[in-house]
């Protein structure tokens, strides 16, 4: 029998992802991304097996909270062709804040442990997890079997300090503010939650023009 909170914390979550399609993203940022879902038509990924890599330094923030909001809404919308990874220069680990963030929405996340645990994020009881854990760009590259591998670039560092990856067809600046500007402080609560309602909402609106 499903208990009654499993039902309360999956109405929550419903609740939530629906609310992301009703966006509030400004124009211009509107217009990159309809720039970005242009330039992902234009390399047929929807004819090609293509893997999207979202990309930050240390693949423990932002390119986490990408790859679980890229992944949801792929599966949404029916895209069977694209795989989402999310990748580093540096191997750490998804960050705390992340996961809280994401159990606070309702997603059920289970935690093996480890110093880089590969936790496993589950938006309703029956849907296939989302894997999450820090890995490098080569690593991704190496393990990769798509046709092709797009580079999402989520942080300026990453971006400046990655100025070749090698078999990649292409690289996108997609890129986002650190809510780890705000550790540690009274902010920070609001802040993941801010960034991770932004890149929900961004990539509920990308995957539905791609």
């Amino acid at each position: 029998m499903i208990s009654y909170l499993h039902l309360m914390i999956k109405h929550t979550l419903t609740t939530y992802i629906e609310s992301l399609k009703s966006h509030s993203i400004p124009e211009e940022r509107m217009g990159l991304l309809d720039a970005v879902a242009d330039r992902l038509t234009l390399l047929e990924v929807n004819a090609k097996r293509t893997t999207l890599l979202y990309v930050c330094t240390h693949n423990s923030r932002r390119s986490q909270f990408s790859q679980v909001w890229a992944e949801y809404f792929a599966r949404h919308f029916n895209l069977s062709n694209l795989d989402i990874q999310s990748c580093g220069t540096e191997v750490t680990a998804c960050n705390f804040r992340v996961i809280y963030t994401l159990r606070n929405l309702g997603f059920k996340v289970i935690n093996p442990g480890g110093t880089n645990p590969k936790l496993q994020v589950y938006s309703d009881a029956n849907a296939k997890p989302i894997t999450l854990y820090s890995k490098k760009i080569e690593t991704c590259i190496a393990e990769n079997t798509s046709d092709q591998v797009i580079a999402m670039m989520t942080c300026d560092h990453a971006d400046q300090n990655c100025p070749v990856i090698p078999e990649v067809s292409d690289r996108i600046q997609l890129l986002y503010e650190d809510p780890k500007v705000k550790d540690d402080t009274p902010e920070e609560i609001e802040r993941y939650a801010e960034r991770c309602r932004q890149i929900g909402e961004e990539m509920c609106y990308l995957m539905s023009k791609i």
